[in-house]
Parts: C-alpha cells; structure tokens; sequence
C-alpha cells in the first residue's frame, strides 16, 4: 500500500487501488487501516520510523564526515530502493497539503521533525 502511494500520491490512487495492491477487498481493508487518509498516515508514519532509524544509525559517528557521508548514503538508499522515487513524504504530502488537513499535519511534522533533530555540527568532532 504504501508504494502505491509513494508512486501515485494520495489523489492519484483510489481506495479500491489500494485495496487491489494489499490484496485485500474494500471492506477488509477499512476493517484493517481505516480510510484512505488513515492509510496515508499510517504509510507515512512507517516511512518517518525506517528514515528515524537509518539516520540516527548514519549519524551516531564522531567524525563529522563519516556521519555525513552515511546520512546521504542511507538517505539515497531509501529513497532509491524500488526507484527513483525519493522521499514518500516530500514528493506526496505537498500536492494534497493544502486541500487536505492529514497530509498538511504530516508534512508540517516532518519539517519539524527535520528542524528540530537536536543533531548539530558540534555533535560531531574529529
């Protein structure tokens, strides 16, 4: 399901396709993960968790370079893994982010996320 998303972005799948892609019908997939906006959320969330742990993974390195380099590297590594295409969150939540109120919420909290990471340059001494 979250692939689905990730390619075709909230708008551009319906319920029934994500249905179809869980291989589960219609109402055993409300049953399991509620409405589509649920699902979004609950996809992005999973993103946030594997991106959370790659790159505190990649930055947990005293030296200021080999933690870079391995951020970018897990960074590129999820991004690249099934395609080319890069973060679920940045390349789906802005298209929907001002009509609907769960993809702004969860874009909103990703740059928040991003901002306030607490991981600074001084973190890191050679």
């Amino acid at each position: 399901m979250q692939r689905r998303l990730w390619t075709t972005g909230l708008s551009g799948v319906s319920v029934d396709g994500i249905a179809r892609s869980a291989g589960l019908n219609r109402p055993s997939l409300a049953a399991a993960f509620g409405d589509k906006d649920a699902i979004y959320a609950q996809a992005a969330a999973r993103f946030a968790r594997i991106m959370d742990e790659r790159l505190s993974r990649a930055l947990d390195n005293q030296n200021l370079e080999a933690a870079l380099r391995s951020a970018f590297d897990a960074a590129i590594d999820v991004y690249t893994a099934r395609g080319r295409d890069g973060c679920f969150v940045i390349c789906t939540a802005p298209a929907e982010a001002l009509t609907n109120p769960v993809c702004r919420d969860i874009l909103v909290q990703a740059i928040d996320g991003m901002d306030s990471t607490g991981w600074t340059l001084s973190s890191c001494a050679d």
